[in-house]
């Protein structure tokens, strides 16, 4: 019998959405900040504080939640969250051999009121963690984000995970692994 964590997370290098977004957009995206009056970091989202007590005081991953508002960086946060080969390890440490996860920061692309930078937005984190669970497509398995601010960029992030889904002859779904 195999064990599952149904509800894993990653932790999306605070620096993603700067760094790949189109020039054009970037002041606009996801923004993780300093605050140095609350010791805290928050994240940033077109020109405005979306979470003034930052991801860490959402889902510390793996920290004690005694931590919240106690100046705890997200750098801090598990490494594993960021980098597949550890994420493995723990794991292995756990006993868990399937782990599905879900966004951190991402957890609030549908406050993105932009359609267009929501489906960039999405694109940039499937894209990396696409790239994340391509380390082991059979035990790190990405639920996509989809933006749900317009149907017609609902339907063109969704249709790659749709095409990597194909059914075993016993009916079973099964991923198919990310080309790369």
């Amino acid at each position: 019998m195999k064990t599952i964590d149904a509800d894993g997370h990653v932790i999306e290098p605070a620096d993603l959405w700067e760094r790949e977004l189109p020039a054009s957009m970037r002041d606009s995206g996801f923004q993780i900040r300093w605050n140095p009056d609350t010791l805290q970091e928050e994240v940033h989202l077109e020109g405005k504080v979306l979470l003034p007590f930052g991801i860490v005081g959402v889902g510390m991953a793996g920290r004690a939640f005694e931590d919240i508002g106690k100046g705890v960086r997200y750098s801090e946060l598990l490494p594993g969250g960021s980098d597949p080969t550890l994420r493995l390890r723990d794991l292995d440490a756990e006993g868990i051999d399937i782990a599905v996860l879900y966004p951190s920061i991402g957890l609030f692309l549908e406050a993105v009121e932009d359609p267009k930078l929501a489906e960039a937005c999405c694109r940039v984190y499937n894209d990396w963690l696409a790239d994340y669970c391509r380390r082991d497509p059979k035990r790190l398995i990405g639920a996509a984000a989809i933006p749900m601010q317009d149907v017609d960029a609902a339907v063109r992030a969704a249709e790659p995970v749709v095409r990597s889904i194909r059914i075993d002859p016993s009916g079973v779904p099964a991923r198919v692994p990310p080309p790369g």
